[in-house]
């Protein structure tokens, strides 16, 4: 593993144990190091969303969507930004690219659920509610490989999707993971 592959690392932990600040700070340090990152402009975004400054994470989203456009987690968080300042329209056109992006992001389903009832979509709000319930319906593991899939991240799916079917006793033989001979 690289140096900066253990501070994405060291990062994420970072916000995971709520630590937004020093997130903050540390993704900002190696944001100048590789400043083309997509997981350090989103660890950015997303702390500067816990620490209430939506502008400046709004700004990098911006920065993250010329990088990476197809990156399903950006508009994810421009959704939950617009949630925070409480603009519904742009928050559901948000989620509603995220998941047409990458339909395995419950908390982009969740979200639209929400607004979609707060504005009177019902309709929307019960299909959104609908592929809630899909999504939890599946082992998790699954669920983030297919996010990791969408967003690029083949070979760590795949990992993901290998290590849960060994928990289960599936082999690759089990499964026609095997190469047949010609």
């Amino acid at each position: 593993m690289s140096r900066i592959e253990a501070e994405v690392r060291r990062i994420r932990a970072l916000i995971e144990g709520s630590q937004f600040a020093a997130a903050l700070t540390a993704a900002e340090s190696l944001r100048a190091e590789v400043p083309e990152n997509r997981d350090v402009l989103y660890m950015i975004v997303v702390s500067r969303r816990y620490l209430h400054r939506i502008p400046e994470a709004l700004a990098t989203l911006a920065d993250l969507e010329k990088l990476h456009p197809g990156y399903s987690r950006l508009f994810q968080e421009r959704g939950h930004c617009h949630v925070v300042q409480r603009s519904a329209a742009p928050a559901i056109a948000a989620f509603v690219q995220a998941v047409n992006l990458n339909s395995s992001l419950p908390a982009s389903w969740n979200a639209l659920a929400m607004l979609f009832r707060m504005t009177g979509r019902q309709a929307d709000a019960d299909h959104a509610a609908g592929q809630v319930a899909k999504l939890s319906a599946l082992p998790a593991e699954i669920v983030t490989a297919f996010s990791m899939f969408a967003d690029g991240e083949i070979y760590e799916a795949e990992s993901v999707v290998r290590q849960y079917l060994l928990a289960q006793g599936i082999t690759s033989r089990e499964c026609g993971f095997w190469r047949r001979s010609a």
